[in-house]
């Protein structure tokens, strides 16, 4: 239940913060649900795991995109009702696109503020951006790679950045379950 996936949640954030390269973590809540299928409906979406991941995120100050709120009340970016269609697509990758500025923004505004601190060795390399999830971020139903919302991630972002998608259709956060 809700106590698992939010034990498994924490357990993934804390596998990548205290990975050696110190990534930035976002939080993406997962989109509402048109219909119910596969057991996944949007009481239990949009009532209790949305919710879940905003208060993780503001507990561990973490950076929060709200997949959640953005595709709340549109049912046209919606292919079978929990998949989105390539309308929905472009929404996420632009949603995505913005908190991933925002929190380079903060990033850069920081290295700056301790710039007397440590010289900025990673001024030339591109910024890595792992997208990791399931058959959202994968991209089932989308009518091919180019609309997977990471690739069009890649695109928005443009060189200065490596977009990776790490979606896994049929794969959830929790370790059991």
């Amino acid at each position: 239940g809700a106590n698992h996936y939010e034990r498994d949640l924490r357990a993934l954030i804390d596998d990548y913060r205290t990975q050696p390269q110190q990534p930035t973590v976002l939080i993406a809540t997962s989109p509402t649900v048109k219909s119910t299928s596969w057991t996944i409906n949007d009481a239990v979406v949009t009532g209790e795991i949305a919710p879940l991941q905003r208060r993780v995120a503001a507990e561990l100050g973490l950076g929060l995109i709200d997949m959640n709120e953005v595709t709340k009340g549109h049912p046209d970016y919606y292919s079978d009702g929990v998949h989105l269609n390539n309308d929905g697509y472009a929404v996420a990758a632009a949603a995505m696109q913005k908190g991933v500025q925002q929190a380079v923004t903060r990033i850069r505004r920081f290295a700056v503020s301790n710039a007397t601190d440590r010289a900025d060795t990673n001024a030339a390399s591109k910024m890595k951006i792992a997208c990791v999830g399931d058959s959202i971020t994968a991209g089932s139903h989308a009518s091919g790679a180019a609309f997977y919302y990471p690739t069009q991630l890649q695109q928005l972002l443009g060189d200065g950045y490596e977009v990776k998608n790490f979606g896994v259709s049929g794969c959830t956060l929790m370790n059991s379950g």
